[in-house]
């Protein structure tokens, strides 16, 4: 069993509205939302599952994954000052601050949107290897974030092995705005960000969500297009394959528009414990198809947790 540690936000009152836009993924959880800058802020601590199915096969590495979690979290607002860390949102751990606001409206600057992994290893993979080849007694372990491994032909023999080259470094620190608006029982929020951690890019989100309230079981939709430009790709993406004459081929998507779907329900068990579940597809776009470590056009994550807020 796999444990580990994560920060997340479920910023709700499962029976009334929250008070100030946020993350959609909390809105649409919260059965709605309003763009009222209130001050203050909650902490939750419990527990969950999630299974997850990732598109990518990398060598050294399961494309699908059963991890048991605890976790803690809080979420902060002041003076229109604020920070979310939602548990499975797309968006990661969010810092900015309410530029303007009105009945229906809010803008918010994002100062900090940031998610995934730092590699402290190094850059390079020619670094950890004499002249950049791998050997099959060589091979990287798991828990480094390149890896390498000969990729075999068709044939049974394969004349010329080649070497797989990842980058896996997937911290992404973006800036920028968001906008949110709130219709009835409808959200919606577009995100504009560029990362100012290693300049990977520009990211982009369009989302529409609704939720339906039935006795005391909030039930919630959401479905979204995000773009990524080729330089975000790249980051994310970008493989090559070396052979042993040094002949180098990289698979390198451009830009890409992928839809995201999510329907899930939230229910308080009491006054502090609250049940939270949801599943999400992700469409994988055509683009990265060609890359050897693609093996299928979507991804799915399901996730079950029980919290305590205060």
């Amino acid at each position: 069993m796999k444990v580990s540690i994560r920060l997340l936000l479920l910023f709700f009152l499962w029976c009334s509205r929250s008070l100030f836009a946020s993350d959609i993924a909390i809105d649409v959880r919260a059965a709605g939302g309003e763009t009222d800058p209130g001050n203050g802020g909650y902490f939750e601590v419990g527990a969950g599952i999630d299974f997850v199915y990732l598109p990518e096969d990398i060598p050294g590495q399961s494309n699908t994954v059963t991890d048991y979690y605890a976790f803690v979290g809080g979420a902060y607002r002041y003076n229109g000052f604020f920070f979310e860390g939602v548990d499975g949102t797309l968006d990661g751990i969010n810092f900015g601050y309410q530029l303007w606001n009105n009945h229906m409206w809010s803008i918010d600057l994002l100062v900090s949107s940031f998610s995934g992994v730092i590699n402290e290893d190094g850059e390079a993979l020619e670094d950890m290897f004499d002249e950049g080849f791998c050997f099959q007694d060589e091979f990287v372990s798991e828990e480094d974030f390149f890896l390498c491994e000969y990729y075999l032909s068709m044939e049974e023999t394969p004349s010329n092995p080649q070497i797989l080259r990842i980058n896996q470094n997937t911290f992404y620190n973006g800036a920028g705005l968001r906008a949110t608006a709130y219709l009835d029982d409808y959200v919606f929020q577009y995100r504009l960000v560029t990362d100012v951690h290693g300049g990977n890019g520009v990211t982009s989100t369009a989302r529409l969500g609704r939720h339906w309230q039935i006795r005391n079981w909030n039930f919630h939709g959401i479905i979204g297009l995000a773009y990524a430009s080729e330089v975000t790709n790249e980051y994310l993406w970008g493989v090559t394959l070396e052979d042993e004459t040094g002949n180098i081929q990289s698979f390198s998507p451009g830009n890409t528009v992928t839809l995201q779907t999510e329907v899930g329900v939230v229910y308080p068990l009491s006054q502090n414990w609250v049940f939270r579940s949801f599943l999400r597809y992700i469409d994988t776009p055509d683009q990265p198809d060609d890359s050897p470590i693609i093996v299928d056009d979507y991804e799915v994550l399901f996730a079950t947790t029980i919290s305590y807020v205060f």
